[in-house]
């Protein structure tokens, strides 16, 4: 009986300590969503990697009236060292409204990623340059999307697509990744490298 009640102690104990879902520990401090861009940097200082792109929501709101709203989204990417997990972490108009994870902050070697060995789709840039390093070329442009939310709103998303290519050499294959807001779409193997 006595062991049980120290298990139930400790249990209890782990959870008070935890941060919640909704938040995420940096050096002691709890950030939650809802917190401004600048209480994060605070908490947990300079990212690792930025995204930012706008959102424009399109609402009815009469019969012949459309009003246009720009949402400026944003996502931060933090690395607390190896062993462990990459926290993303996503802003509405400065506010955060969304954190999660992604893999483990280690790094592979470049070998594994020649072929596109590792690469999965929905990688991170950071992740990317973790895997197989800075890209020999990159360049990017803004595309747009429409999206019907309802029957009375749409909403105007520009995607930011970037073009990554890595060159592994005269006998290996050329590397292309394309991303869209941050996140591998598509992998695909060129020509020979140079």
């Amino acid at each position: 009986m006595n062991g049980l009640i120290r298990v139930l102690l400790l249990l209890l104990i782990g959870l008070l300590c935890a941060a919640p879902v909704w938040a995420l520990r940096c050096n002691g401090r709890l950030v939650h969503t809802g917190d401004h861009q600048i209480e994060v940097l605070a908490k947990c200082g300079e990212p690792l990697w930025r995204e930012r792109w706008e959102d424009d929501v399109y609402e009815r709101r009469f019969f012949d009236t459309l009003e246009r709203r720009t949402q400026v989204m944003e996502e931060w990417i933090y690395d607390f060292g190896p062993n462990r997990l990459l926290h993303l972490l996503r802003f509405r108009n400065g506010r955060l409204i969304e954190i999660t994870t992604g893999d483990r902050a280690t790094s592979m070697a470049v070998d594994s990623c020649r072929d596109g060995h590792g690469l999965r789709v929905g990688d991170t840039k950071v992740e990317v340059i973790r895997k197989c390093g800075p890209p020999a070329h990159s360049d990017s442009r803004l595309d747009e999307q429409l999206l019907a939310v309802d029957a009375r709103r749409v909403v105007r998303s520009t995607i930011r697509v970037d073009e990554w290519t890595y060159n592994f050499g005269p006998r290996r294959f050329l590397l292309h990744l394309t991303f869209e807001d941050g996140r591998v779409k598509r992998i695909e193997t060129g020509a020979y490298g140079f």
